[in-house]
């Protein structure tokens, strides 16, 4: 899942568009986190994972956000008023350690990065590149500086996406 741009509508001031007065606002600063962190959030919680729990989502820009903020999403959401009429049988925990990967594509954040291992576990964690919007040069020099044990920079370099997509390659 990659966010997108706004297109010239959504840039109206006759829509009622949020962006159309703060387009300092759009791409990847703020508005690519905020989308596509809705749009996740309305997945999870629409049930389509319960009838189909084998569906493997992958989120890029350290799962827009959504980690640092799963604990309190996951407790609102199981609130009783909430529990008693959403469609979805989990909470986002349950479905981020089950059913979403994240990558570190344009989030270049090695504190950031170590927080999600924690939160979501190391194997739904997978380095990436967010080229064109960052260099390659630019990943490649964080992640040679990546402080992690050996064996979990691996996993995140490279074993989970072996497993994730089944690639013909040796672990």
């Amino acid at each position: 899942m990659h966010p997108r741009y706004r297109t010239a509508p959504d840039l109206d001031p006759k829509t009622g568009s949020e962006y159309a007065s703060r387009r300092h606002l759009l791409g990847a600063a703020v508005q690519f986190h905020l989308d596509l962190s809705f749009h996740l959030y309305a997945l999870l919680s629409s049930g389509m994972l319960d009838e189909f729990p084998g569906v493997q989502l992958v989120a890029g820009h350290l799962g827009e956000g959504i980690p640092f903020n799963l604990w309190r999403a996951s407790h609102w959401y199981n609130q009783p008023v909430k529990k008693a009429t959403r469609p979805s049988k989990h909470d986002y925990e349950y479905y981020f350690k089950h059913n979403v990967s994240i990558t570190t594509s344009g989030f270049y954040s090695t504190s950031g990065l170590k927080f999600c291992i924690n939160e979501i576990g190391l194997d739904r964690c997978m380095f990436a590149i967010d080229y064109p919007y960052d260099t390659i040069e630019e990943g490649q020099r964080w992640w040679k500086g990546v402080d992690l044990p050996t064996e979990q920079k691996d996993a995140v370099a490279r074993s989970n996406a072996i497993k994730l997509f089944k690639l013909p390659l040796e672990l």
